[in-house]
């Protein structure tokens, strides 16, 4: 059985490759209370004094009760703060919640698989041996995958660049420290059960958040900031879910020049969606009602 870690890695020279089966034989098994299970490929938890505290980001398969089909995803969910002891961290009875998830419309069944290749590529193929979905990222040089602190899994190379990222790859969650740039889309799932698209979508365009309801045309039901800015630059738009606010950043602030004999600032043009301070994790899902709704 594999003990998950953050950070994980491949010997590209050898050709090797990192691959796990969706079974509670290679993965551990972590059972809820709200009968969801999931099984960790990799595992962040904050540790404090030897003892594991506060939330925990994973990357691995989850499925929700009854259990008939699984998603390779990206998970919070709280654990338990035991003591170390060179098994996975103890996870609580509050089920996980997924914030990022692969080929949301295809899940896959037990004995599927997940493989880092040894060319670069991650690969996720139902039991029956049919692809599902890729990173696409084959013929790159990759080092290995982690999960970060922020819950942004991450492929990298030698240098510990990025290759892929899940952060540029939203589904319908933001945890803090992600972003929307222009042109990326948050997309509601079906049901809390059900994680096929709906109808509902919030994305980023030049001079703020939209949220539609997809028809033809798409129909405008939410945008913000109320009052639309003049914008003069072509920087892209990006809105950042921080702890306390959703910035939108119309325009990006510039380092200060001199000109004659004063110094010029600029700082943008940047709105705050204002939100609730928390000492907690927070995430933020767009449900399927089309309300963009934050948790912690």
């Amino acid at each position: 059985m594999t003990t998950p870690d953050a950070r994980l890695g491949i010997n590209n020279n050898a050709s090797l490759a990192t691959r796990w089966i969706n079974n509670n034989v290679s993965l551990s098994d972590n059972k809820y209370a709200d009968g969801t299970t999931v099984r960790p490929i990799v595992l962040r938890s904050t540790r404090v004094g030897g003892r594991f505290q506060g939330w925990s980001f994973g990357a691995g398969f989850f499925c929700a009760s009854p259990c008939d089909f699984f998603v390779f995803s990206v998970f919070i969910a709280t654990n338990g703060g035991a003591y170390e002891n060179g098994e996975s961290p103890p996870l609580t009875s509050s089920g996980p919640q997924v914030v990022w998830s692969a080929s949301r419309a295809s899940p896959v069944r037990e004995n599927a698989t997940i493989e880092l290749t040894g060319h670069g590529h991650l690969v996720l193929r139902d039991a029956d041996g049919r692809t599902v979905w890729s990173s696409g990222t084959s013929g790159k040089s990759v080092a290995g995958m982690e999960i970060t602190k922020h819950g942004n899994l991450v492929m990298f190379d030698q240098k510990n660049a990025i290759v892929w990222q899940s952060f540029d790859h939203p589904t319908d969650s933001l945890v803090p420290g992600q972003s929307l740039t222009e042109g990326m889309r948050l997309t509601a799932n079906t049901s809390a059960t059900n994680s096929t698209e709906n109808q509902f979508y919030v994305t980023v365009l030049r001079d703020g958040l939209y949220g539609y309801v997809e028809s033809t045309p798409p129909q405008l039901y939410f945008s913000y900031p109320p009052v639309k800015s003049n914008k003069t630059v072509t920087d892209p738009t990006k809105v950042t879910f921080q702890n306390g606010n959703l910035s939108i950043i119309l325009e990006s602030p510039k380092k200060p020049y001199h000109d004659s004999q004063i110094t010029v600032f600029y700082y943008g043009i940047v709105d705050y969606l204002m939100l609730p301070l928390s000492q907690f994790s927070q995430y933020m899902r767009l449900e399927s009602d089309g309300h963009l709704r934050l948790y912690q």
